[in-house]
């Protein structure tokens, strides 16, 4: 079990980066032509790319590649990106860039500011864009990391809806507070002020932990991540629903069962996936909390509180045993 809930990014096998806005600004603005093609509507441009019939598209594409190549051509450093890059490089983690720019206007942009792309750079032709999650499994199957184990760093919903929908942590940089800032694990207003963070060791509190902790407190956290409970076996449904809404308020560890899930339990709990059939009880259970509360343990053999103590008022027994 991890001594603490908290995420430290450089924890991270693997960082993947947006390009435009978060290592080279182009002040890209898209506005004229979502006005000349969609009504001035906020949409998805390359999503909605795909309805169009061929010569509209293609007129498209031709404005699209126009905007970019002009605001490469002008590009500037995002104070801050070749640091931070370095300070990966030197712990010996690799990194790529993802983007959905076309690939003539990001190697123009880095030519203009001097920069080194790294070898695994995306772009709109690579054959996935953010938000696809494909997008981001690319970069991380470049790397030879795991899903799970990469950052993102964006500056827009795509690149945080992407990440969450990869599977990945997520940080938001170089914006305000957006509308879609729920998304990050870590939000900083430059990118500057991540390397900071970075460079001082600097803790963020886990995206699954967010509403815990602004309801609660940090201290709530903390303590009760401290705490480990004891499943009963066989496990049933109502356990694993109890076992859930634990981990939701913040108990970071479980000692569950070895004995094979039952098909019974299987068909009565919905939340299961066939990958659990014929699998050790404590695997089913890792999956089923580990895909929301990532940071959760789940171990096969030792001592802990029995679940049953949770099972008349949880909240009350939790404060109970952390008082």
């Amino acid at each position: 079990m991890s001594n603490s809930p908290m995420w430290n990014p450089l924890d991270s096998e693997g960082f993947i980066f947006d390009w435009d806005g978060v290592l080279a600004e182009t002040r890209l603005d898209f506005s004229p032509i979502r006005e000349k093609y969609f009504g001035g509507k906020e949409v998805a441009i390359l999503e909605e790319m795909k309805s169009m019939d061929d010569e509209e598209r293609e007129m498209l594409k031709g404005d699209i590649k126009r905007l970019e190549m002009d605001g490469a051509s002008s590009a500037t450093a995002v104070p801050g990106g070749y640091e931070l890059v370095s300070l990966l490089e030197e712990r010996g983690i690799p990194w790529s860039v993802v983007s959905r720019n076309c690939p003539e206007s990001i190697y123009l942009a880095a030519r203009t500011i001097g920069f080194n792309l790294p070898e695994n750079t995306f772009h709109r032709e690579s054959g996935h864009v953010k938000p696809s999650p494909e997008a981001l499994w690319m970069a991380a199957d470049a790397m030879r990391v795991s899903y799970g184990s990469c950052t993102m760093i964006g500056d827009f919903v795509y690149d945080l809806l992407g990440a969450r929908r990869a599977g990945m942590r997520a940080i938001l940089v170089e914006r305000g507070q957006e509308k879609w800032s729920h998304w990050a694990d870590g939000h900083f207003l430059r990118l500057i002020d991540l390397l900071e963070s970075l460079s001082e060791g600097v803790e963020i509190i886990p995206w699954e932990y967010h509403g815990l902790a602004e309801k609660r407190g940090l201290d709530w956290l903390m303590s009760a991540w401290n705490i480990s409970v004891e499943m009963p076996s066989p496990m049933t449904k109502e356990d694993l629903d109890l076992a859930f809404n634990l981990a939701s308020m913040g108990v970071g560890s479980f000692i569950a069962p070895e004995e094979y899930l039952s098909v019974d339990l299987w068909w009565k709990t919905p939340s299961l996936s066939v990958e659990d059939l014929d699998r050790p009880q404590w695997v089913a259970l890792k999956r089923l909390l580990c895909g929301r509360y990532r940071m959760v343990s789940v171990f096969q053999v030792g001592e802990g509180i029995p679940l049953n103590d949770f099972r008349d008022d949880p909240e009350r027994r939790l404060e109970e045993v952390m008082a």
